[in-house]
């Protein structure tokens, strides 16, 4: 399932406006930046996976479906703010994708 509606970051000056204000956290695969926000009480959540990173849309489909996933499980764990999501670097084969992504995303969050 998607994040809801309310949850969703999707306009461009958005997106850039959270790159020119916010702390960068690396992990393994991920990269995420985190932008405080006062306007909306809701966590705002964008997904960026670079096709130079991931060739195939498939695959970027999958991994942003496992990211939405785990974020919507613990989304009222998320304080209110804007957070980005950037994939520097595919993880290992699609048997232990989901482990690692979501090993690599509560690592980097504190869920």
């Amino acid at each position: 399932m998607a994040l809801p509606k309310k949850n969703r970051l999707k306009k461009r000056k958005d997106f850039e406006s959270v790159f020119q204000s916010s702390t960068t956290s690396k992990g393994r695969f991920l990269l995420i930046k985190v932008a405080k926000k006062t306007t909306s009480p809701d966590p705002k959540i964008g997904f960026i996976i670079s096709s130079k990173v991931v060739k195939k849309a498939v695959d970027r489909n999958r991994i942003r479906r496992i990211l939405s996933q785990e974020i919507q499980q613990s989304l009222n764990k998320i304080k209110s703010d804007t957070v980005i999501l950037l994939l520097k670097r595919p993880p290992a084969p699609k048997s232990s994708e989901k482990e690692e992504l979501t090993k690599d995303l509560k690592s980097l969050l504190y869920l």
